[in-house]
């Protein structure tokens, strides 16, 4: 059993969208799960949004530097200084000057000591360290060297480092949905993942598949690659355009030790009444289903990582999968948790045993 908590696309990393027929159909609309909120396009084939991921960096607080600036570092001269990508410790790093001291040339040396780790480059005028990983993770934070002569202070006109910028953004997703569209069964939907934001032959390419409730998803080929794309093709819509209420792309995390019997209802919220002489009157409301799941063995690690689950959807929607590879029989369901969860301790606080309940969202 597994779950989708949460879907890493949002306002800053919705890159690119086809032309939309109104403001109010804008593809930073796809960042919510209201299907009252919708992406629209003008046309029906090689429509598409376009996600990306940052890294994060720090810059050096310069102004107005060029390759050709000359640093005002010395000649033949041992700098240091410090760099600690994605919360690690900082680890020392030294570069050692030649004749050139200019920003172009000391850029090089820097790039070769910190080859792996972190890329430095000028930007606006300022010397800017970037890391190499991107994504929510993706961090920097640099210091002064302790040994020998500091990098930093000896930089003409530096004052003090700037502060860290995280990265954001979806990196190494393994899930993709697509729920909430106007799209019809002869549609094509496809995941493309690149290393750039260049698409005529992207890394990877996977046809989503449509389940028997309509929902389009894609569980694998997934690779750790920085730009994602959607692409939607639906040559025989009769709207004129495609349509597309919710966009899921983001990460999994699998609920272990589910029992093999689920219980399912069906509930209707229709109200019902009755006359004196025995006629039925009702005010018609909705039906949705929810689901009960035993859980017959947690240790206290599956619990505390329910509990971090718990923590993250709090009450918000997300997807789960009772059986990746059945999902033609039980196909996904968009839920939210039920009220409580229930913990029953059978060993001397080691295992318990446990109950989830997922009710159908819309």
């Amino acid at each position: 059993m597994k779950i989708y908590p949460s879907s890493k696309i949002d306002n800053t990393n919705v890159l690119l969208a086809a032309s939309t027929t109104a403001t109010n159909y804008n593809a930073n609309n796809v960042k919510s799960s209201d299907l009252t909120i919708r992406w629209r396009s003008t046309g029906r084939t090689s429509e598409n949004i376009v996600c990306f991921a940052t890294s994060g960096y720090q810059e050096c607080g310069l102004s107005s530097k060029e390759d050709a600036t000359e640093t005002g570092l010395s000649t033949t001269t041992v700098y240091s200084f410090k760099v600690a990508e994605d919360e690690e410790t900082l680890t020392p790093y030294t570069i050692e000057t030649e004749a050139d001291i200019t920003f172009a040339a000391v850029i090089i040396l820097l790039n070769t000591a910190t080859s792996g780790v972190c890329t430095w480059s000028l930007s606006d005028g300022d010397l800017i360290c970037t890391s190499d990983t991107y994504g929510t993770t993706s961090r920097i934070r640099m210091t002064g060297g302790t040994t020998g002569t500091d990098l930093f202070a000896t930089l003409t006109d530096f004052s003090a480092l700037e502060t860290p910028i995280n990265g954001y953004g979806i990196s190494n997703p393994t899930v993709a949905i697509l729920d909430g569209h106007n799209l019809t069964v002869d549609a094509v939907v496809q995941i493309q993942g690149n290393a750039t934001d260049s698409w005529g032959s992207p890394t990877v390419d996977i046809t989503m598949t449509r389940g028997i409730n309509g929902i389009y998803y894609a569980i694998t080929g997934f690779s750790d690659l920085k730009y994602w794309r959607f692409v939607f093709a639906d040559i025989s819509n009769p709207d004129g355009y495609i349509e597309v209420g919710r966009l899921w792309l983001g990460h999994t995390t699998a609920l272990l030790g589910a029992s093999r019997t689920t219980t399912e209802k069906i509930i209707d919220t229709t109200i019902k009444s009755w006359s004196r002489s025995g006629q039925a009157y009702t005010d018609i409301g909705y039906r949705y289903k929810e689901y009960n799941v035993d859980f017959p063995y947690w240790t206290n690690t599956n619990k505390d990582a329910i509990e971090d689950f718990i923590n993250e959807v709090h009450g918000s929607p997300f997807y789960v999968a009772f059986d990746e590879t059945n999902l033609t029989l039980i196909p996904l369901l968009y839920a939210v948790l039920g009220d409580s969860v229930d913990y029953t301790n059978i060993s001397a606080l080691t295992s318990f045993n446990g109950k989830l309940s997922f009710r159908e969202a819309f």
